[in-house]
C-alpha cells in the first residue's frame, strides 16, 4: 500500500536534549511517500538551504534510517535516524540528522493526501 504525505520539516541545531533553538531551519515537503517501510521524502529550498530528497528505510515501520541527497548533489550524504508516530490525523518523524560533523534535531511533520497537486486520482 502506497501513502501519500505533504508536510513539513524543520531542524534545529544539537541533539533533542539540548536543543539550540537560536538555529531553526524550515522546508516545505512537496511530496513524502511511503511504500513497503520505505519513505522517499522530496523538499523544497528554502533560501538558505537546498532542497533535497530525504530516503529512509524501516524494518519495523516505526524505526527509520537513511540519507539525505541535495539537489546540488549525485551522492546521498550524512546519517539520519528517525521514529515514526503514524497517528491517522497527524503522522510525524522525529530524531536525529547527523552531516558534516554537526548534529541536529529533526521533526518532519507529515499530512496525508489522496494525490499530489501535480497529480489527479482516478476512481
Amino acid at each position: 500500500m502506497i501513502k501519500r504525505f505533504t508536510g513539513n520539516l524543520q531542524w534545529f541545531e544539537g541533539h533533542f536534549s539540548k536543543v539550540d533553538t537560536a538555529y531553526i531551519e524550515r522546508s516545505q515537503i512537496e511530496r513524502a511517500i511511503l511504500t513497503d517501510d520505505i519513505f522517499k521524502i522530496e523538499f523544497k529550498s528554502n533560501g538558505d538551504s537546498d532542497g533535497g530528497i530525504v530516503s529512509l528505510k524501516s524494518h519495523n515501520g516505526v524505526d527509520f534510517g537513511g540519507s539525505v541527497r541535495y539537489d546540488n548533489e549525485k551522492t546521498f550524504i550524512g546519517n539520519i535516524s528517525m521514529t515514526f508516530a503514524n497517528s491517522p490525523k497527524s503522522p510525524c518523524l522525529i530524531g536525529l540528522w547527523q552531516e558534516d560533523g554537526y548534529e541536529y534535531t529533526c521533526i518532519i511533520d507529515l499530512e496525508p493526501v489522496e494525490a499530489f497537486a501535480d497529480q489527479h486520482v482516478t476512481t
